[in-house]
């Protein structure tokens, strides 16, 4: 009595099968080759989350699931590092002047994104306010001035002179002198809002 239960009784006492008393898990020492993969893939890209991660093994031919990834992915701790997301202020004011029909409003903006072998690629987007058509879209990995003018002086030539462009304050907005080429008043430096300093990246 003072021995206690065997281990027979007491797992049957419990409703366990005695095969887990000494049961090994194999998992961890098959998940040991991905893990290493996906720990230096993280480390080098940290803004990677699990899908990028993936597509890469599978470009670089390591036969593994989605599944697979994504669960060792989270067993490893790994978390995609995204900037802090900041609150848009939204009000019922409009930006003036309002873009009733065609050509009466183009807005410009920057998009950047990253390429998988983490070069930085910038996107320059013009679009029509008032129909949302995207005018032009030109991708580099920088934009100087000069460069801002030369592909708003061909907007202009194939699709004629707008009455207003909206823009931010960016470093790449053009000199005051892209404004008298397009007529006097047509081009607004004015800050976007928050909640519109967006619209020219949806373009699609």
């Amino acid at each position: 009595m003072g021995r206690g239960l065997g281990q027979r009784s007491s797992c049957a006492l419990l409703h366990v099968s005695r095969s887990m008393m000494t049961y090994k898990r194999r998992q961890p020492e098959k998940d040991a080759p991905i893990r290493a993969i996906i720990d230096d893939v993280v480390s080098k890209h940290p803004a990677w989350g699990k899908r990028l991660v993936h597509d890469w093994m599978i470009w670089k031919g390591h036969p593994y699931t989605l599944g697979r990834v994504q669960r060792v992915y989270r067993l490893a701790g790994h978390a995609a590092q995204w900037r802090r997301r900041t609150r848009k202020i939204r009000t019922r004011k409009r930006v003036e002047p309002i873009a009733i029909q065609t050509h009466d409003v183009w807005c410009m903006d920057f998009a950047e994104d990253c390429l998988m072998n983490s070069r930085k690629v910038r996107a320059f987007l013009i679009k029509d306010e008032a129909t949302s058509y995207g005018l032009c879209i030109q991708a580099s990995r920088s934009f100087k001035g000069v460069d801002v003018k030369s592909i708003l002086d061909e907007q202009v030539r194939r699709y004629g002179k707008p009455k207003h462009i909206r823009c931010d304050n960016g470093s790449q907005r053009p000199h005051s002198r892209s404004s008298e080429r397009l007529g006097a008043g047509s081009e607004d430096h004015n800050s976007l809002h928050r909640s519109r300093k967006t619209m020219a990246e949806r373009l699609c």
